[in-house]
């Protein structure tokens, strides 16, 4: 899952993911496993990492859309592109893009704020109407917060409150 959360405690918020397959999915590389349900649990996203490449207990397999297809996802909701033979010589194109709900802090990636300034400086807000997408206060520095967050992030949470 992608949920951006550290560390991971609740789901009070929304974050959704949106898959955009430019070229579709035809059965050949990059199929789309999706684990229903798994959304509701609170974990960390290296929790499946034992199954490597396996398919999962009770997955769906997304391998058949047109051109130009979005899939909207919870972001905690397990994902994955799949491995498989076939369509070496063809161009695979996808986009996946994440909504984050306001009201909390969500944790930012490197260069984010430089990014965001710079669809603000092509106009991409839209004269201002837009601009919000862009926001970076909505974001924490996750690296220049590492090393704070694995000494305060120990223990019970509840004996922080």
């Amino acid at each position: 899952h992608d949920y951006e959360q550290i560390p991971q405690t609740n789901r009070s918020h929304c974050m959704v993911h949106v898959f955009y397959y430019l070229n579709g999915l035809n059965g050949e590389v990059g199929d789309l496993l999706l684990v229903p349900g798994t959304h509701q649990k609170i974990m960390n996203n290296n929790a499946l990492a034992d199954f490597e490449t396996n398919d999962l207990p009770g997955s769906i397999t997304v391998d058949n859309v047109p051109n130009g297809t979005a899939i909207i996802v919870h972001s905690a909701l397990f994902h994955a592109r799949r491995a498989k033979p076939g369509g070496e010589g063809r161009s695979r194109y996808f986009i996946d893009i994440s909504y984050c709900e306001r009201g909390v802090i969500w944790p930012g990636y490197r260069r984010q704020e430089q990014i965001n300034q710079c669809a603000l400086e092509k106009n991409l807000g839209r004269d201002g109407k837009y601009d919000h997408l862009y926001d970076t206060s909505q974001f924490f520095n996750r690296e220049t917060l590492r090393e704070e967050f694995d000494t305060v992030n120990q223990g019970s949470l509840c004996l922080k409150v």
